[in-house]
């Protein structure tokens, strides 16, 4: 395997950061954040659609692919059964822009993604 380029570790990194960081129905505010823009990027009911993790969880696939890295790539299969099922969820969904995951779904996905940042960290060279 050839050593990644600092540019593929970054964009990796922020994707794995993105979902070790996923938020769930429960932490949706009550608040408005409309007179706070540059909060209202932030807000879990935005920050974390289904849509977006899907994607996401995409991405991170595609990434660990070019990269190389087969033993990381392994780990992140566990996600694949997950991005499945909430595809399937967001085609039935009266809004699939507006679905928001449900906690116990967040905690799983944010003990997959850690288990794969654990993997990358051992696989990555220093």
């Amino acid at each position: 395997m050839a050593a990644p380029k600092p540019q593929q570790c970054f964009e990796l990194g922020t994707t794995l950061e993105y979902l070790s960081g996923i938020a769930s129905v429960s932490a949706v505010s009550g608040s408005s954040t409309a007179p706070y823009p540059q909060l209202d990027a932030n807000d879990p009911a935005k920050r974390y659609r289904v849509a977006t993790v899907v994607e996401t969880i995409g991405k991170l696939l595609t990434q660990l692919e070019a990269m190389g890295l087969k033993k990381s790539l392994e780990a992140a299969k566990e996600l694949a059964p997950m991005n499945e099922e909430m595809q399937t969820y967001l085609k039935q969904a009266p809004d699939p822009q507006g679905a928001i995951l449900l906690d116990h779904f967040a905690d799983q996905l944010i003990a997959k993604s850690k288990a794969v940042t654990a993997a990358v960290k051992a696989e990555l060279p220093g």
